[in-house]
């Protein structure tokens, strides 16, 4: 939803073969309508920056200062973020620096303001 606006620009498709939708309500494209839309809830939901995610839908996170790979559960890409519906937890650190060659368990050290 755009906060300024407050709105969400869609397509919508209306499979009704007993409604001839053009004689009822004569919608054009750029038309506003007010709908309702039915469909799941979904909580603790983790917004990540698409690029974090590795092949395999595996995240790089830290535990105890060592490397954790974990594989998650897409629900849904966009173009700039990942919406993850399972194997995270709240307060996992997801790494975001390149690691070449990094390997399950290796020791990380976390540098503050690039020192």
């Amino acid at each position: 939803i755009d906060e300024k606006t407050r709105t969400l620009p869609m397509t919508l498709e209306i499979l009704n073969p007993d409604v001839n939708i053009k004689t009822i309500f004569n919608l054009k494209p750029g038309t506003f309508v007010k709908c309702s839309i039915v469909g799941e809830t979904f909580e603790n939901i983790f917004v990540v920056p698409r690029h974090l995610l590795k092949s395999g839908n595996i995240l790089f996170t830290m535990n105890d200062k060592h490397l954790k790979m974990k594989k998650v559960t897409v629900l849904r890409k966009f173009e700039e973020e990942i919406y993850i519906n399972g194997g995270l937890n709240p307060g996992d650190k997801i790494i975001s620096s390149p690691l070449p060659g990094a390997l399950e368990g290796m020791e990380l050290t976390i540098k503050q303001n690039g020192k």
